[in-house]
């Protein structure tokens, strides 16, 4: 029973909640919209203005929007834009003012209140003669009227420069340039001694153009907000006077006091939190008092004179030019205030050096007061060690005899431990040698086999084939074997992939034995031939053919590993000779392309490859190292052959050439049995081996390290489940 009650209770709550909301009235608004070109002057207007208002209406909401640039307004779309989210966000509050600064705001507040808040007042100020002409018959629109400052701003800037003859004035006018040209001819005739140079709505090509022909005795009076610079960048505020100084070497005055601090000397103007609170004042007056002001209201008494004492000292200017009743903008800061933290801390570093040396004198004088003590102490316990010591000398004479001894035998020990080293050293030597030549000379073995089953096996060898061609066979195997000649070694000794392309394509020719005559085509180095060459192999009359040209491919690449294998033992001896003096075997050096070195380390094992082994390469195409091209095949061949030696079982080994950033990664994978744990931080020391004496010298890993480091480079080791990585790390070589 008690929770229907209690859901009922919520439910009353929620609705009664909501019938508030709905019922509560609109919160009082006032829009302050400005247009302005310093995003800090507007800051101090709507503060100025918020603080006068609340703290006699504090119930009321002040919503401040503003505009980017004071005489540069947004486009018709930007507009539309501006006035529907002010509508939106306005229309559920109830607003009793609008405030309007600069002619942008003063058209958008126009525009918003006819369309959406009629009957709603509106009070503009800072906006220029265009706005009061075109709003002067606009009801309920008040205004503070801009005062036109030029007169006061020149005789100011008379007093400072008195030996000024060019003024130049930058102002932006709209369309009442006449009211401006009169006063102009006005100041004209009270100083004719001077040439007053108007510019009309400035751009960055007229202010260059006036600006550079000037003297240096001339100063600016700056009347616009801004303008678009040569590099088509809109200069606005505090940028566009620093930007006159910087470029012109010309002082500045104005009528914005807000930019004093940068570029600008001083002026006469209306700051802007007076502004701020007049408008406030007169909203105040409005709103709450129902005192309906004179549409346009002058605001020549808010104005006052200010002048930066820091532009004074930057163009040395005496500060007794500076009429009476200036307000002093940056004044200079007294000596307490400027040294206060500097006077202060030497009081202090003085009362701690005045403590420092009142506690030490009173230290010293306890001190000198246990010296005396411990003086008497130590005299009778030296007494007593030198009775001690002379005891301890005559020990450690007997023990300085014993140890003389002991050494001697020592030594005749160490010259028995290096003898028996050098023994083992040379056997290590011997039976490293005699593993290295193993394989070159198990290569020359298997290349002379192959030999002797071309040249003479029982199908006959490679003579009788060729002389039992016919004719035409005979021109159809002179046209072919320049190509099987031709093809590189490498080529030829490419394990499968070539092969099996050839088959899928003699498959889809639908050409007799598909594997056949592909692994025929692929022993003779005839991979690259197109599908109407491959049509012509599919006939039986080129089937001897195909046999004599794979003889004559097998006879070349035969020589050719005889030949690379030579070159493998005279690497083997140039390894053995470097290790022992110290110098290279061939000091040629420049760019060497990973993949060649590679399969040429690999051609020592094509022959010998286990069938439990299966070789994997990936090769990517990158550019060279620099180096030398025997060391490197050198070092692949040690990898290589330790990684056989590791997979007695077999496995797969895997052999990658790939890129990391700048640098060329070859990694050699196995599937063996690993590195014991106890040599892993070893394998790269000399004579550290895991094989027996007659397997290996223990050099292969310290060499190839060495190698490695001559480039620049980096070896590591990592393990894995099974097996082990080797991982060499080279600088690539991109230079054109």
């Amino acid at each position: 029973m008690k929770k229907p009650v209690a859901r009922l209770l919520v439910a009353l709550a929620a609705f009664v909640a909501l019938t508030e909301a709905i019922a509560a009235p609109p919160t009082d608004t006032i829009l302050f919209t400005s247009s302005v070109s310093s995003e800090e002057r507007a800051y101090i207007m709507e503060q100025s203005f918020a603080s006068r208002w609340q703290a006699r209406d504090p119930g009321t909401m002040i919503f401040n929007y503003r505009f980017a640039g004071y005489s540069f307004p947004p486009s018709t779309r930007a507009f539309d834009l501006a006035r529907a989210d002010l509508a939106e966000r306005l229309r559920p509050l109830k607003l009793r003012l609008i405030v309007a600064q600069g002619d942008p705001s003063i058209d958008l507040a126009v525009l918003l209140r006819n369309s959406y808040f009629s009957d709603v007042p509106i009070i503009s100020f800072e906006a220029t003669d265009r706005s009061r002409t075109k709003y002067r018959n606009q009801g309920s629109l008040y205004q503070y009227n801009s005062h036109d400052y030029t007169a006061e701003i020149l005789q100011l800037g008379l007093l400072l420069f008195p030996k000024a003859t060019h003024i130049i004035t930058l102002v932006s006018v709209g369309s009442d340039e006449k009211t401006y040209i009169d006063l102009v001819d006005e100041l004209r005739i009270a100083y004719p001694y001077l040439q007053i140079v108007p510019v009309l709505n400035p751009t960055g090509a007229s202010v260059d153009e006036a600006l550079s022909t000037l003297p240096k005795n001339s100063f600016v009076i700056l009347l616009s907000p801004g303008w678009t610079n040569a590099e088509g960048r809109l200069l606005l505020g505090t940028e566009l006077i620093d930007s006159i100084e910087k470029d012109y070497g010309l002082p500045v005055l104005s009528y914005i006091r807000e930019f004093a601090g940068t570029g600008l000397v001083g002026g006469v103007g209306v700051a802007a939190r007076d502004y701020g609170r007049a408008v406030a004042d007169l909203g105040l007056s409005l709103v709450l008092d129902g005192k309906k002001p004179e549409p346009w209201i002058a605001s020549k008494d808010l104005a006052t004179i200010f002048v930066d004492y820091q532009a004074l000292v930057r163009f040395g200017i005496s500060p007794r030019s500076v009429p009476k009743g200036a307000e002093l903008v940056n004044p200079p800061v007294s000596f307490w205030v400027q040294y206060r933290y500097l006077i202060a801390t030497g009081i202090a570093l003085l009362a701690l050096t005045i403590l420092a040396l009142v506690v030490s004198l009173s230290l010293r004088i306890r001190e000198r007061s246990l010296l005396i003590k411990v003086n008497k102490t130590l005299e009778l316990r030296i007494a007593d060690r030198t009775a001690e010591l002379q005891a301890t000398n005559e020990e450690l004479a007997a023990s300085n005899e014993n140890l003389t001894s002991m050494m001697r035998r020592n030594e005749a020990m160490q010259e028995d431990m290096l003898r028996n080293a050098r023994e083992v050293t040379l056997g290590r030597l011997t039976a490293g040698i005699a593993h290295e030549l193993n394989t070159p000379l198990n290569a020359i073995s298997s290349a002379n086999e192959a030999i002797r089953m071309v040249l003479s096996d029982a199908e006959g060898g490679i003579a009788e084939r060729i002389l039992a061609l016919d004719d035409g066979q005979k021109r159809f195997f002179r046209r072919y074997v320049p190509r099987a000649l031709e093809t590189p070694l490498e080529d030829r000794i490419t394990l499968g992939s070539a092969a099996d392309k050839l088959e899928e394509r003699l498959t889809a020719l639908g050409l007799g034995d598909a594997a056949g005559l592909a692994d025929d085509l692929r022993d003779a180095g005839l991979t690259a031939i197109d599908d109407a060459e491959l049509s012509e192999f599919a006939h039986d009359h080129a089937r001897p053919v195909t046999q004599a040209l794979y003889r004559v491919s097998v006879f070349d690449r035969s020589t050719r590993i005889i030949d690379s294998a030579v070159e493998r033992i005279v690497e083997v001896l140039g390894t053995v000779r470097e290790y022992i003096t110290g110098l290279p075997d061939d000091g040629h050096e420049g760019k060497v392309i990973l993949r060649d070195s590679m399969e040429r380390a690999l051609l020592l094992f094509k022959n010998r490859l286990p069938t439990s082994v299966l070789l994997r390469i990936e090769y990517h195409d990158i550019p060279p190292v620099h180096g030398n091209q025997a060391s490197l095949v050198r070092l692949w061949t040690h990898l290589v052959q330790n990684a056989l030696q590791a997979m007695d079982s077999g496995g797969l080994l895997h052999i990658s050439i790939g890129r990391e950033r700048d640098f060329a990664t070859v990694s050699v994978e196995d599937e063996g049995g690993g590195i014991p744990p106890e040599i892993v931080d070893t394998i790269f020391t000399p004579f550290v081996t895991t094989k027996p004496l007659a397997e290996g010298l223990g050099m292969g890993l310290a060499y190839c390290k060495k190698i490695v480091e001559s480039m620049q480079g980096t070896i590591s080791y990592s393990a894995k489940v099974r097996g082990t990585v080797f991982t060499v790390r080279l600088p690539l070589d991109e230079e054109i």
